[in-house]
């Protein structure tokens, strides 16, 4: 795998400044955090570049192969991993050590964790959706679902919007403790 930083010249034009050849092939979405590109890698490392040198910094080993999306917020990349079991893990951007794990016998389905407030929101089939705390990892709330749970979004007025796989949209109210089925939409008509 190739990774090239481009500048624009002009509003048609890109120069190629760098390029760096991985040690595997990268496995999850590249994110931009503080001054480096970070891409997870089949081989079960996550790999920090440095925006300005091109250069692989840090290699910090998962304990499995990373997945989706990788989500920075603030000094903490939030990052799904599937190994011998599947882990939601909070890393410290700037050292890359492990803040916090949460483990799951299967892969968390979301593929990409997301982050409201404090709260960081993943979910799969044998759990259902879950709700933990930013800071330490500890479970603020459990919820089943109608199938397994795929998208997560978030709206303005505080709604979760949750799809499966089957073709379920589920709305929740957030509350400060909980959550309210607001309604259930089936994609087939029953």
């Amino acid at each position: 795998m190739v990774i090239r930083r481009l500048r624009s010249t002009s509003a048609f034009k890109c120069l190629q400044i760098g390029r760096l050849e991985l040690a595997d092939c990268p496995n999850a979405t590249l994110v931009v955090a503080e001054n480096s590109v970070l891409v997870g890698t089949i081989d079960g490392f996550l790999n920090w570049i440095d925006a300005d040198s091109g250069t692989v910094t840090k290699r910090v080993p998962l304990g499995g192969y990373p997945y989706g999306t990788p989500v920075p917020s603030g000094p903490r990349l939030f990052l799904l991993v599937n190994g011998e079991t599947a882990k939601l893990l909070a890393l410290d951007v700037g050292s890359g050590s492990v803040i916090w794990t949460q483990e799951s016998e299967q892969e968390w389905s979301t593929y990409r964790p997301l982050v409201v407030g404090s709260v960081i929101f993943v979910g799969n089939a044998e759990i259902g959706l879950c709700a933990f705390d930013q800071a330490d990892g500890s479970v603020r709330w459990r919820r089943p679902v109608a199938g397994i749970p795929r998208g997560l979004r978030f709206s303005s007025d505080g709604t979760l919007y949750v799809g499966a796989l089957s073709g379920v949209v589920q709305a929740f109210a957030l509350d400060k403790s909980d959550i309210c089925l607001l309604y259930t939409s089936d994609a087939a008509d029953e």
